[in-house]
């Protein structure tokens, strides 16, 4: 058991040594023209500097949920969520942030998991429904926080939990909703290995230690735009006993979704990467979305800064809403106002770390 240990451990820093030096490499000027060489034959990048020159920035409304960190008593556990919207360094005079929708989630162990990544992503969906009203009397961009093509994995897993309540009119609703306003997706993080292909003549098997933003943020020059190759996204699976329904909405969301196309943009103040989702219907808005996020990036945030405050806003919404839930319903409290810990040994920090106030 201890040699199987020590391999492991030299396994892993093994990954790590590999992984930095490949980051290391990354910054070569052989590496860095093998890609721009290879990225230009294959017609899959390009200068934007010009095409955004001239254009004027929109606002852009980042749309965001966050839960808190899971708490326990027993076999019991909580999760507090918020979603909101947040404009960026420019925002419409006559629109304020939209939201904050809180609500909890306090379910029994084995499920819970699952059916908070659920709730996130209805509290989402529903604050995009808001968007729908105001974006048709005021010029700006809408976008989530992540993936807009993960919605079809997400939506057949709410469709196919037991647990998870999802009538089907929100299914509808759902659909009807990323139909109408056709957000961009600011994405953090991807399974996708794209880029790896342009380098792999002097880095071979890259994408096997760093993830694709990790090759894009060294690889690109300010103000070029890198198109990824469409692949098509792939139907899950919908259980049988589902209503029809369902699968025709299902279908409706895929045909959406595969009209989707992906690019990632290096701002000119060379700041990272942005991976940007957007549907083929905005392709002639793509140099207006181009410079609306160049300019929301002239900021010090690693992410553009609509993303930066909707993600830092849904985190202390959150938080408030589990702070005030806690403050009301103290769960481990008696009735007689004795704590419930079981064990008096446990120290107040790991008390606190479990949650209580």
């Amino acid at each position: 058991m201890a040699l199987m240990e020590t391999l492991s451990k030299e396994r892993k820093i093994s990954h790590f040594d590999i992984a930095n030096t490949m980051r290391e490499k990354l910054n070569t000027r052989e590496v860095q023209e093998t890609f721009q060489n290879n990225a230009s034959v294959a017609n899959v990048i390009e200068d934007f500097t010009p095409k955004i020159k001239n254009e004027t920035p929109q606002p852009i409304l980042n749309i965001d949920s966050s839960p808190t960190p899971e708490r326990e008593n027993g076999k019991a556990r909580a999760t507090f969520f918020a979603v909101i919207g947040e404009f960026g360094i420019l925002s419409p005079r006559d629109i304020n942030p939209i939201g904050p929708f809180v609500t909890e989630l306090i379910t029994e162990s084995r499920i819970h998991s699952q059916l908070r990544d659920h709730n996130m992503t209805n509290l989402e969906i529903k604050l995009l429904g808001k968007v729908k009203d105001l974006s048709e009397s005021s010029s700006f961009f809408t976008s989530i926080d992540g993936s807009v093509a993960y919605l079809s994995k997400k939506y057949p897993s709410m469709v196919n939990n037991d647990d998870f309540d999802f009538p089907l009119q929100e299914a509808k609703t759902m659909v009807d909703i990323v139909e109408k306003i056709k957000p961009l997706g600011f994405v953090k993080h991807t399974e996708v290995n794209y880029s790896c292909q342009f380098i792999d003549e002097v880095i071979k098997n890259s994408q096997q230690y760093l993830h694709e933003k990790e090759l894009n943020d060294p690889l690109l020059k300010p103000g070029q735009v890198l198109y990824e190759i469409p692949k098509g996204i792939s139907a899950n699976i919908l259980k049988p006993s589902v209503d029809a329904e369902y699968s025709e909405h299902y279908a409706r969301l895929l045909a959406l979704l595969n009209s989707y196309r992906t690019v990632t943009y290096k701002p000119l103040n060379g700041s990272e990467v942005v991976r940007i989702e957007f549907h083929i219907s905005q392709v002639d808005d793509l140099p207006k979305i181009i410079k609306s996020i160049d300019f929301d990036k002239r900021g010090s945030t690693v992410e553009p800064y609509c993303q930066f405050r909707s993600d830092t806003f849904a985190k202390h919404f959150a938080k408030v809403a589990e702070q005030l839930w806690m403050k009301k319903n103290n769960p481990y409290l008696g009735s007689d106002g004795n704590p419930l810990f079981p064990l008096p040994s446990r120290s107040a920090r790991y008390k606190k770390s479990i949650g209580e106030y």
